[in-house]
């Protein structure tokens, strides 16, 4: 995901709830010579509700680029907002930084994400159940 400001400048603002953003990888753009920016995410806004996991890029962003403010979401890499890794962006509370234990998740072979099969539902125990905002589940619902 990658929001625009007029004219089509990176840059612009978001504003994401209860969504996955899984096993994504950002390649860049060879004709222009752009890095991979943001594995998961790009640009800046708000995200709440959210899953963000296994997300790659050629830049070394694993999951987001960007000036983001994150809340009751498991960022993975971001330490939760217990440790909260401000390179990320902004904690806004409520964050997790663990397996979310989906029912079937799918796994990087090498360059390739594998989803052939995957259920991305949250498996009983998973942290994400009941630890969003107002008590939902993080992750679509």
């Amino acid at each position: 995901m990658w929001p625009r400001q007029n004219g089509g400048r990176p840059g612009g603002s978001a504003t994401i709830s209860n969504s996955d953003f899984i096993g994504n990888l950002a390649a860049g753009d060879s004709y222009n010579d752009l890095p991979g920016l943001g594995g998961g995410v790009y640009g800046g806004g708000t995200i709440s509700n959210s899953i963000l996991r296994n997300n790659k890029s050629t830049s070394g962003d694993p999951n987001v680029s960007g000036r983001f403010t994150f809340a009751y979401s498991d960022l993975e890499g971001s330490g939760g907002s217990a440790a909260w890794n401000a390179a990320l962006g902004t904690d806004g509370g409520g964050n997790i930084d663990a397996d979310p234990h989906f029912v079937a998740p799918g796994h990087w072979n090498g360059t390739t994400w594998l989803a052939g099969g995957a259920n991305y539902q949250l498996a009983a125990g998973s942290p994400c159940i009941d630890a969003g905002a107002n008590g939902l589940d993080m992750g679509p619902y």
